[in-house]
C-alpha cells in the first residue's frame, strides 16, 4: 500500500513529479510480472493479489493532464477527462480504494481518495460502474466518515468523491445506498432530507427493504435513518405514515424476528438518542384572583407560620397532616395554591389542600420519606418491594412538584426492578400521566443488560425426544425477554417518530 500511495502521490502532484511516477509506474510493472520475484509475495499480501496492482500500473500509465487537472481542480471535476485505457476489473480497482480509505494513516486515506475520484472523472462507462460498484460495497459510510476528519484536505477530498459519486449515480439509486448504510451523517443530513422529500417513492423502497430484508444490521440502518429524516420533514412524516411505517412494517420487522435482534439494536438506539435528564413537571394549579386567597396565601406566607399544620385531603375522604415548613422545603404544593377552609372548625386555622386521587396512606408515607435523609428514604421505599405504591408515589411527586421524592422513588423502583417487572415500570415510566425519560432509559439498560447476560440461544443442542415436554428455564426465559423486549422497541420506535 505504501508503493500505491507514493506512486499516487506523485501522479497527482504538479511539475515534473508526474513523469517521474510514469517511469516508476514502468520499473514497477516490470517487477510485478515476474512471478518469482522476492517481492511478489509481498506486493500481493498489501494490495490483495497483483493482478490488482497490475490495473493500478495500467492506470497511472494511461493517465492524461486532463485527469490530473481535473483532481487538482475540484470544482472543475463537472468536466469529464477523456477516456483512458484504465479499467478492465472494477472490482479490483475498488479493492485498492477501499483498503486505502480504511487505512489508519491519513496520507494513505488521501492517496485511495485521490484514486478513486481520479477514477470517477474518466469519461467513459467505466465511471458508471465504478459508481454503481460503490453504491453495492458498503464502502459510502467509510467515506461519509471521513468527511469529517480533522485533515482538511482529507475532507474536501472526501466531498469531491462523494459529489462524483452522486453525479454518477441515478438519483433514487443513491439515495437508497446512503440509507441503507447510515451513511447520512451531519454533514448530508440537510441533502439527503431535501432529495428524499420531494422523491416519495425512496421512502416507499425502504419501507419495502424493512418487510423483506432479514439482515438486522439493514433494517436497523434504514429505521434509524427515516427516524431521524422525519423528525426533519413533515413530508416524509406522511409519506411514512401513508405507508403504515409504525404500525405494520417496523412492528412486522421487530415481531419477525425470533432472537428480538432488531428489537435489541433498537432500544440501544434509543439509549444514545433519548434525552438522559429526568424531567420533573409540575402541576398547574388553579388560582383565582380574589381578594380573600391573595389573604391567605400573605398569612401562610408569613415566616410566623411555617410551623402551622396542612391537612392534606385524600381519597374516601381522608386527612393526613404534616407542617407548612415541611412542604414548602420539599414541594410546590402550597405555591398559589387556593385553600378550602370549610373543611375546618371556625376556631381552627389549619389549612387543608385537596389530593383527592391519592390513597391516605400513600400520602402519608410521602409525607413521612419527606422528613427523612435521601438514602434512609431510598432504603424505606425499596424493603416495601411495592411497585403500585412506588408508581403513586411518583404520581404524587409529580403533582406537587416534590423532587425529593420523585428521586428517591426512581432510585427504589430501580432497586426493586426484577425480569419479571421492568416491563411494567416500563410502560408506567413513558406512557402513564407522567413522563419520566431517566426510569424510561433505566428499564431499557437493565433489559440489554440481561439479554446480554442470557447470550444467545443454543440451537445445536438437541432435545431427547422423551424430554420434549420439558421446557429449559432459561430458554423460557429468553422467549419471555424477546417477547418484552419487541413491546418496548415497538413503543419506543412511536415514541421517536412522534418527539
Amino acid at each position: 500500500m505504501h508503493v500505491v500511495d507514493l506512486l499516487l502521490s506523485l501522479s497527482t502532484s504538479v511539475e515534473r513529479t508526474p513523469a517521474i511516477a510514469h517511469a516508476a509506474a514502468i520499473g514497477l510493472q516490470r517487477l510485478i510480472s515476474l512471478q518469482t520475484h522476492v517481492f511478489s509475495e509481498l506486493m500481493t499480501m498489501h494490495i490483495c493479489r497483483s493482478a490488482a496492482l497490475q490495473h493500478y500500473v495500467t492506470w497511472l500509465l494511461g493517465d492524461s493532464p486532463a485527469v490530473s487537472a481535473a483532481l487538482a481542480r475540484p470544482e472543475g471535476s463537472k468536466r469529464r477527462a477523456p477516456r483512458s485505457p484504465v479499467i478492465d476489473d472494477t472490482a479490483a480497482m475498488l479493492q485498492i480504494c477501499t483498503l486505502g480509505i480504511a487505512n489508519s494513516e491519513s496520507n494513505i486515506q488521501y492517496s485511495a481518495l485521490c484514486l478513486l475520484s481520479s477514477l470517477l472523472v474518466l469519461d467513459d462507462a467505466s465511471s458508471s460502474a465504478l459508481s454503481s460498484a460503490v453504491r453495492l460495497s458498503g464502502i459510502l459510510i467509510s467515506i461519509s466518515w471521513l468527511l469529517n476528519h480533522v485533515v482538511a484536505h482529507i475532507a474536501a477530498m472526501a466531498a469531491t468523491t462523494l459529489e462524483l459519486i452522486i453525479r454518477h449515480s441515478p438519483p433514487s439509486d443513491i439515495l437508497r445506498a446512503v440509507i441503507e448504510q447510515a451513511a447520512s451523517c451531519r454533514s448530508l443530513l440537510n441533502w439527503v432530507t431535501e432529495e428524499v422529500a420531494w422523491q416519495s417513492g425512496v421512502v416507499a423502497a425502504n419501507v419495502q427493504s424493512i418487510q423483506s430484508s432479514t439482515n438486522i444490521l439493514l433494517q436497523k440502518n434504514i429505521v434509524l435513518t427515516l427516524q431521524i429524516l422525519a423528525q426533519r420533514n413533515t413530508a416524509i412524516r406522511e409519506a411514512l405514515e401513508d405507508q403504515d411505517f409504525h404500525t405494520d412494517a417496523l412492528v412486522t420487522a421487530i415481531q419477525a424476528d425470533d432472537e428480538a435482534g432488531l428489537a435489541v439494536s433498537m432500544l440501544s438506539i434509543c439509549l444514545n438518542c433519548c434525552d438522559k435528564s429526568s424531567t420533573l413537571k409540575i402541576a398547574d394549579f388553579h388560582q383565582d384572583n380574589n381578594d380573600e386567597q391573595q389573604e391567605e396565601v400573605q398569612v401562610l406566607g408569613d415566616p410566623g407560620h411555617e410551623d402551622q399544620t396542612i391537612q392534606l385531603h385524600c381519597a374516601a375522604g381522608e386527612l393526613v397532616k404534616t407542617t407548612a415548613s415541611l412542604l414548602r422545603e420539599h414541594s410546590n404544593l402550597l405555591r398559589g395554591w387556593k385553600f378550602d377552609s370549610t373543611q375546618v372548625p371556625e376556631d381552627d386555622n389549619r389549612v387543608v389542600a385537596r389530593l383527592g386521587r391519592f390513597q391516605a396512606s400513600n400520602v402519608q408515607l410521602f409525607v413521612d420519606i419527606l422528613a427523612m435523609t435521601q438514602h434512609d428514604a431510598v432504603n424505606a421505599l425499596t424493603e416495601l418491594q411495592s411497585i403500585p405504591t412506588l408508581q403513586e408515589l411518583l404520581q404524587l411527586a409529580d403533582t406537587v412538584g416534590s423532587a425529593k421524592c420523585w428521586h428517591v422513588t426512581t432510585s427504589a423502583l430501580c432497586r426493586v426492578m426484577t425480569t419479571s417487572n421492568w416491563l411494567e415500570i416500563f410502560q408506567f415510566a413513558s406512557t402513564k400521566v407522567l413522563r419520566h425519560p431517566t426510569l424510561t432509559l433505566r428499564c431499557i439498560r437493565f433489559a440489554l443488560e440481561l439479554h446480554s447476560s442470557l447470550g444467545p440461544r443454543n440451537t445445536a443442542e438437541k432435545i431427547p425426544q422423551s424430554d420434549k415436554q420439558q421446557i429449559d428455564p432459561v430458554d423460557q426465559e429468553r422467549t419471555d425477554l424477546a417477547s418484552a423486549l419487541k413491546t418496548a422497541a415497538i413503543h419506543m420506535s412511536q415514541e421517536l417518530f412522534s418527539s
